[in-house]
């Protein structure tokens, strides 16, 4: 993805802590994505890697697949179990990524 310079005003980040999305994303890779102003349709987004925001206000960088019930929702690591049945606050699109390193 290219350089947000441009867009950099408008979006947030989030730092990837630990190693459940490895090799998609790395510890210390920042996330970049657009505050969404209200709920995202999650319909949407379902099958790709987002930022979400749950009921509990914790913030992770999952897959998002549907619940088993309307208005709930799995989150999918690569490298640990799926969190299912989860509240949304909101979901948002990655925008950017910069990777960690040297």
């Amino acid at each position: 993805m290219p350089a947000p310079w441009r867009e950099a005003r408008q979006l947030a980040a989030v730092v990837v802590r630990g190693s459940s999305m490895e090799p998609e994303f790395w510890d210390g890779d920042l996330i970049f994505y657009e505050p969404p102003n209200g709920m995202v349709d999650p319909e949407a987004l379902v099958g790709h890697t987002v930022v979400v925001r749950t009921e509990d206000g914790r913030t992770f960088v999952k897959r998002l697949l549907r619940g088993s019930k309307p208005g709930l929702w799995t989150l999918e690591s690569h490298a640990a179990p799926p969190m299912k049945d989860v509240r949304l606050v909101w979901v948002a699109p990655i925008r950017y990524i910069k990777r960690a390193g040297p």
